[in-house]
Parts: C-alpha cells; sequence; structure tokens
C-alpha cells in the first residue's frame, strides 16, 4: 500500500513539474497585461516580475511593471523599472514618456522635459512626447512652449480631439475665451463623444491624475468667481472629460444662465456638448 502510494505522490508531482514547465515566459506576460488591463496592479506586478526573470533582456518586462507601479502611484519605483527598459531599447519613446510621466506627477520638471524631448528625437510621430512635454511647460507656466508643443502634435495627428482640448485649457489658464470655443469646437468636431475609452490605456491613470489636478484649479477659480459663465463652463467640459456628467450638465447650464452676450456659437457649443453628454449616459 505504501508503495502505491508513492507511486502516486511521485506521479503527481511528475505532473505538476510538467505543468508548471508549460507555463511559457510569453503566457506569464499575458496574464500580466491581463491583470495589468483589469487594473489589478498588484498581480501584474507579481507576473511581470515573474517575466523579468525568465527574460531579463526583454524591455518589455520592465515597462509593464512600471506602468502597474506608476497607476499605484509608486513613482519612484515606476522610474527604476522605466530606466530598465531604457537601457534595454535606448530607441523605443515609450520608455521615455512612461518615465517622463512619473517625473512630472514627482515635480521633477527638469527630468521630464530631458525625457519628453528624448521620445520626440527618437520618434517625432509619437505625439505623447510633445502633449507629454507642453503639460510640463504648462505647469511651469510657459504656456507659449505648451502651445507650440500641442501645434507640433496637431502636425503629427491633425484631427485628435485631445490635443484640441490641451490647447483649451492652456486658453482657459490666458482666459483668452475665443480660442477656448475655437479648440473645444475643433474637438466636437473631430470626436463629438470624447471619452477615456479613446485614451491610450497605458497612460489612462496619468491622464486622470492630471483631470483632477486640473478640476481642483476650476474649483478654485468658480469659489472666486461665482457669476463668471466662463468658470462655470471651463469645469462643466472638465467633468464632461471625467465622465461625471450629472456636475457637468449642471455647470454648463450654469455658465449658459450667466452668460449675458450675444454669441450664438458659445451657445451651440454648449448645447453640443449637452446633446453629446445625453447619447453617452
Amino acid at each position: 500500500m505504501k508503495k502505491i502510494k508513492f507511486a502516486v505522490l511521485f506521479f503527481i508531482i511528475a505532473q505538476t513539474g510538467i505543468l508548471y514547465s508549460q507555463t511559457t515566459p510569453e503566457q506569464i506576460f499575458s496574464k500580466g497585461l491581463e491583470a495589468f488591463y483589469g487594473a489589478n496592479f498588484q498581480e501584474g506586478i507579481k507576473y511581470f516580475s515573474e517575466y523579468i526573470i525568465s527574460a531579463p533582456t526583454d524591455f518589455r518586462g520592465y515597462n509593464y511593471r512600471g506602468l502597474c507601479n506608476q497607476s499605484m502611484k509608486n513613482y519612484q519605483s515606476s522610474i527604476e523599472d522605466f530606466t530598465s527598459a531604457i537601457n534595454l531599447s535606448k530607441n523605443n519613446s515609450e520608455g521615455f514618456i512612461n518615465r517622463g510621466n512619473s517625473y512630472l506627477m514627482l515635480g521633477n520638471f527638469t527630468s521630464a522635459i530631458t525625457d519628453f524631448s528624448d521620445a520626440i528625437k527618437f520618434d517625432p510621430n509619437n505625439i505623447e512626447g510633445y502633449t507629454g512635454r507642453a503639460r510640463v511647460y504648462t505647469q511651469q507656466g510657459k504656456y507659449s512652449n505648451a502651445l507650440s508643443d500641442l501645434n507640433s502634435a496637431i502636425g503629427v495627428d491633425p484631427k485628435n480631439p485631445r490635443i484640441y482640448l490641451s490647447k483649451a485649457w492652456i486658453h482657459i489658464l490666458n482666459n483668452d475665451t475665443t480660442k477656448i470655443q475655437e479648440d473645444i469646437s475643433l474637438a466636437m468636431y473631430y470626436d463629438s463623444n470624447i471619452v477615456f475609452t479613446d485614451s491610450k490605456r497605458e497612460l489612462l491613470y496619468v491622464k486622470i491624475d492630471n483631470y483632477k489636478n486640473v478640476l481642483s484649479i476650476m474649483n478654485d477659480r468658480v469659489n472666486k468667481f461665482p457669476g463668471s459663465y466662463l468658470s462655470y463652463f471651463s469645469r462643466g467640459v472638465v467633468y464632461f472629460l471625467m465622465n461625471k456628467y450629472s456636475n457637468s450638465v449642471s455647470d454648463l447650464k450654469k455658465s449658459l444662465g450667466l452668460y449675458t452676450g450675444n454669441d450664438q456659437e458659445f451657445k451651440n457649443l454648449v448645447n453640443q456638448i449637452l446633446r453629446s453628454i445625453k447619447r453617452n449616459s
């Protein structure tokens, strides 16, 4: 009987070993991607760490582990991972863009500018290098530099609505009403839905944090200028981009109520956004 039990135990151990050995590095990587896209970042880190052991020269393992860390706001750890990814693939712009975003979130503007500039150098057709550097310039108050980068991004992708929205945000900071309307109108023209699903998933969580920062600024503006239609309109657009539709509708209707001008284009734009919200709700 003991011999039979030992034989069965040996068979189970052997089969388990065979099954484990059949888990290829690519299967591990795929599980990591599944975890990352499912927002299970801690699980993603586990799989990508395992993948790095089995494929130490593939930059993707470090890059996606860095994205998991970045999404969890472990920015320093993400920088270390992105640095490893860059060292393994020096001409790949994604590593520089991702590390630049982490530097930006830490307020290290100098390093962020350097990384976004390198990303542009290695891949001038990747708009994220331009838009990333524009975000840094915007936070530094260098609006003309930011607009220049965003115009370069438009040269690469002239129908991308989010670039026009980024330009509109700079015009909001400058209180340039006419240009705000122009750029938001263009964004709505190229994509009247403009929802987060249109964003590149790898950069989604960084962009969400960016909108939260923008919202904080707009809340201050509304509190400071409660009678300004532009403050409510601008915050309503931010809520719209964050898919907070009820807040957006409230602010947009408030802006219409406060508006005393004769610009029918402004009213048409607000109503266009309201119709888009109704379709997406």
